[in-house]
């Protein structure tokens, strides 16, 4: 049996919801490429789809489009690269992941458009009493990690959204951590929110949802191709969401999220987890972890740690031959928010759970981090 603590990475195993959707579409038609009951039938799955998945970030397809592109990591350069006008300046918070980070470091070496990190403490929470007075002129552009795939933390977007309204920038948020895990209705006050399917959906991989506010941001695209609509022209169809949608839609993967849209709207909210966020901490801290602090602030369920005198990459190996244990271990492609918490180069060990995950997993996490650092001790002790 193996315990698998990765969700952060990849929601396992898919919802029985998902896969059924998936499979109900996996031999249909290609939406808007041509008339025929297929094409028709694919489109309208696709448009549902849209309608179902626009309220997960409080919004509806009367005010916002809802785009379909390949990853959530397609989804953020499509908005941070595409952004019309170029933002003459980036704030983006601490803990950010190389979905946003590369892309503004793109704009910086190609564009020579600066960027800024929003003020935060040790933990890399924004400090939004320091926000107003640290705003660096020229600022148009906010871009913001809701909940880290580091720790955990949670950011609190809905204050430094405000303040960035003020300014006049324009706001984009990476959801890719929380939707699906917790609330996220407040994100309707962003311009553009980015998310999958796959986390904490438990849909499939392959298919970036980005959600724009059309009145508020425009975008040209940084990928061009076949809509199948408007063939007669040569650029890009000029409106949403079929200006960012070149190529063959994944029609599976549309449907999944769709059929968890769908499900968490009858039931609300999304139900919670048998494991929460601090029960994952305890359980890491009573193996003898040495988790990096989130202090105070709101978490969803990711925690890093370390094993004191084991290298993570040896750990991490060790407790999946040992004890069938999967986590994640290194920079989780967030070098930045390892600077900001002192972690860099090494990283950390990650465990990450879903709503699969129960109590019984942690208490064998818990034994599994006893063991091996009591074994990893006698060895080299002997040694």
């Amino acid at each position: 049996m193996s315990y698998y603590f990765d969700h952060a990475a990849t929601g396992l195993p898919r919802a029985q919801r998902a896969i059924a959707a998936a499979t109900a579409v996996i031999n249909g038609g290609s939406a808007q490429r041509g008339y025929h009951h297929a094409a028709i039938t694919a489109h309208q799955i696709i448009e549902e789809a849209r309608e179902a998945i626009a309220p997960l970030v409080g919004t509806t397809c009367q005010t916002h489009s809802v785009c379909f592109l390949p990853s959530t990591t397609a989804a953020l350069n499509q908005v941070i690269l595409g952004l019309r006008p170029r933002p003459s300046r980036i704030a983006l918070d601490p803990l950010a992941h190389h979905a946003t980070y590369r892309p503004i470091i793109a704009l910086a070496q190609q564009q020579q458009i600066p960027h800024w990190i929003l003020p935060h403490n040790a933990q890399g929470l924004i400090d939004c009493a320091q926000l107003t007075q640290a705003w660096q002129p020229e600022t148009d552009l906010v871009v913001l990690t809701h909940a880290s795939n580091v720790t955990g933390l949670v950011q609190p977007v809905t204050a430094v959204m405000n303040v960035a309204k003020r300014f006049g920038a324009k706001v984009v948020i990476d959801a890719a951590q929380s939707v699906g895990v917790i609330d996220t209705q407040a994100l309707g006050i962003a311009d553009a929110v980015a998310f999958g399917g796959h986390k904490g959906l438990s849909a499939l991989p392959g298919l970036g949802v980005l959600v724009i506010n059309s009145h508020t941001i425009k975008l040209e695209p940084i990928i061009y191709g076949g809509t199948g609509r408007e063939s007669a022209s040569d650029t890009m169809p000029d409106r949403l969401p079929q200006q960012l949608e070149a190529g063959t839609p994944n029609l599976p993967a549309i449907a999944a999220i769709a059929a968890q849209a769908k499900a968490a709207k009858k039931a609300a909210k999304f139900s919670k987890p048998v494991v929460s966020a601090h029960a994952l901490r305890e359980a890491v801290l009573a193996g003898g972890g040495q988790v990096l602090s989130t202090g105070e602030a709101s978490v969803v369920p990711v925690v890093s740690f370390a094993l004191p005198d084991i290298p993570h990459l040896e750990a991490a190996d060790m407790l999946e031959r040992c004890f069938d244990i999967q986590l994640r271990s290194g920079l989780h492609c967030a070098p930045l928010a390892h600077r900001t918490l002192g972690t860099f180069p090494h990283g950390t060990l990650r465990v990450s759970t879903g709503e699969t995950t129960t109590l019984s997993d942690l208490e064998h996490l818990t034994q599994a981090l006893r063991g091996l650092s009591q074994s990893y001790l006698q060895i080299h002790h002997h040694a």
